[in-house]
Formats: structure tokens, C-alpha cells, sequence
């Protein structure tokens, strides 16, 4: 039986019931809730932290912030996690999986995804470059990560779009 592939979409401040799949009834959610119908759809699957920084570490490592090391947010840290800790990740590129990893990484200052076993990684910083490559105007100040409209471009412009292309790459 080959290997299946595996999608895991990592976002933060996302209920998990902000799904059409999950039975929103506002929310229209069609390429999520496709996969949803084809894989897994969590609905009791909890944070370890609000705090996104030792949430991205706890799935990453499958343990607690209090056994990884990372309790608050990037550059606020005593010190990086415990080097001893094996992730999820190379376990996967061990048992062949080619991986990539696409969006903010904020795990380790010290490491990069691929330190951790991904073959290739794209920044979220990335998204600057690409906008300028497409004779776009920067990211005006205010329409960063709390969702602020920006006027200059289209839906299909967006970081987040920019972004889930990067991933299907």
C-alpha cells in the first residue's frame, strides 16, 4: 500500500466549528471542507497554548510548552527547545515522506525547517518579493496580520493566496 499524502494546515486563532464542513452556517469554507470530506476533520482536538509560538512547538513535538521549552512568543524565550526532542517531521522524511513547509516558522532561532527534517521551506517573508516580482505595491502599513483590507490588490493577490500556491507547488 503506498504512503498517503499528508496536508496539515496549521492556523492560528482558528476554531476548529469556523468550517462549513463543521456546520457553520455562515462560514463557506469549500476547498477546506473537500478535504475534510477526503481526510480528517478534528473536532476535539485542543490548543495546548493560546500563544502561538509554543503551539506551533507542542505539534511539532507532540508534547506539552512545559516539556518542549517554549512557553511565550519569539524573542521573549530564555532558551531555544531541547535539542533532544525529535519531531514529527523527521520521523516522516525517516519513513520517506518529502516534506515542505510553507507560512511562519518561529520554532527555533537557532534551527530552520530543514533542521527539522523539511526539504524545503518558504517563508512568509517571501510574499514581499512575490508582490514585487508582480509590480505590486508593498503591503501598506496597517494590512498586516489583523486582517486589514488592502486596497491595492485582489483576493487572489493576498498573502494568504500567495501563500496556499506555495503550498500546492
Amino acid at each position: 500500500m503506498p504512503q498517503p499524502n499528508i496536508l496539515l494546515i496549521q492556523a492560528d486563532q482558528h476554531r476548529y466549528d469556523c468550517l462549513g464542513a463543521a456546520g457553520h452556517p455562515l462560514v463557506r469554507t469549500p476547498h477546506l471542507d473537500g478535504l475534510a470530506a477526503e481526510g480528517v476533520l478534528f473536532t476535539h482536538a485542543f490548543c495546548p497554548s493560546p500563544v502561538s509560538v509554543p503551539s506551533r512547538s507542542s505539534l511539532l513535538f507532540g508534547c506539552w510548552p512545559a516539556r518542549h521549552g517554549r512557553i511565550v512568543n519569539w524573542g521573549h524565550e530564555v532558551a531555544p527547545p531541547r535539542r533532544e526532542l525529535p519531531a514529527f517531521s523527521q520521523r516522516l522524511r525517516a519513513a520517506g515522506y518529502r516534506l515542505g513547509y510553507v507560512g511562519c516558522w518561529h520554532v527555533d532561532p537557532d534551527r530552520s525547517p530543514e533542521d527539522f527534517g523539511f526539504h524545503e521551506y518558504v517563508p512568509e517573508a517571501g510574499y514581499a518579493a512575490w508582490r514585487a516580482q508582480q509590480d505590486l505595491p508593498a503591503v501598506p502599513n496597517g494590512a498586516g496580520w489583523l486582517g486589514e483590507v488592502d486596497p491595492h490588490i485582489s483576493p487572489e493577490q493576498s498573502c494568504l493566496a500567495w501563500g496556499a500556491g506555495e503550498a500546492i507547488r
